[in-house]
Parts: C-alpha cells; sequence; structure tokens
C-alpha cells in the first residue's frame, strides 16, 4: 500500500531537533557548519515518531561531525550524557526502531 509522502517526511522529521527543547540532541551550526538548513528545527505537529523513541543508533542519523566545515568541529551533540552519536559509515544495518518505522509507516512484516 502506497504511504502519503507527508507522513513519510514527518516520519524522517523525527531525527531532527525540536523547537520545544525536548529533542535528543543539540545543534552547534554557528559558523562551523557548510549546510545548517540540514539542522532545522520542527515542532510536535510537523513530526510523526510512529511511536518510537529518538533512536542514536538510527541510520538515519547524521554523526557528530556531519556537513562540520573543518571536520574536527561538532554540529551535533547527544544530550544524554555518555552517548556517542556513531559516524554513520559505521552503521552497517538498520536499528531495531529504523526496522519498526519501517513496518508500521509501510504495514508491513518482511
Amino acid at each position: 500500500q502506497k504511504q502519503e509522502p507527508d507522513r513519510l517526511k514527518r516520519a524522517l522529521l523525527d531525527l531532527l531537533p525540536s523547537k520545544q527543547g525536548r529533542s535528543a540532541v543539540k545543534s552547534d551550526t554557528k559558523g562551523n557548519c557548510g549546510f545548517s538548513s540540514a539542522f532545522a528545527t520542527h515542532d510536535s505537529h510537523s513530526v510523526d515518531t510512529l511511536g518510537e523513541k529518538f533512536d542514536y543508533r538510527s541510520i538515519m542519523m547524521y554523526d557528530e561531525y556531519a556537513f562540520s566545515k573543518d571536520g574536527v568541529s561538532p554540529t551535533l551533540q547527544a544530550k544524554e550524557n555518555g552517548v556517542v552519536i556513531g559516524p554513520i559509515w559505521k552503521k552497517h544495518r538498520l536499528s531495531q526502531s529504523d526496522i519498526r518505522r519501517i513496518h508500521k509507516l509501510y504495514k508491513c512484516n518482511g
């Protein structure tokens, strides 16, 4: 069954910082980011989490240095102590949360 593009977009927006400050990441893109529009914030009404919590291990999650101009200054950091957002090239598969979201979004079990 074909899904509405808006619902897919809202589901993917869950990875972005929230305007209400409830996001799981903090972004610092002032002056160091080469693509700051990738870090736009969205309110909770424009985001569909599909009932899943924020997932640092999601294959869709930018790493700490995503779009950094100098490559060594972080643009994203986890708010949760001790959590490191690993580089995307070290994520070899979908996380369990990614899989559940796909199943819910496309109404499939395979």
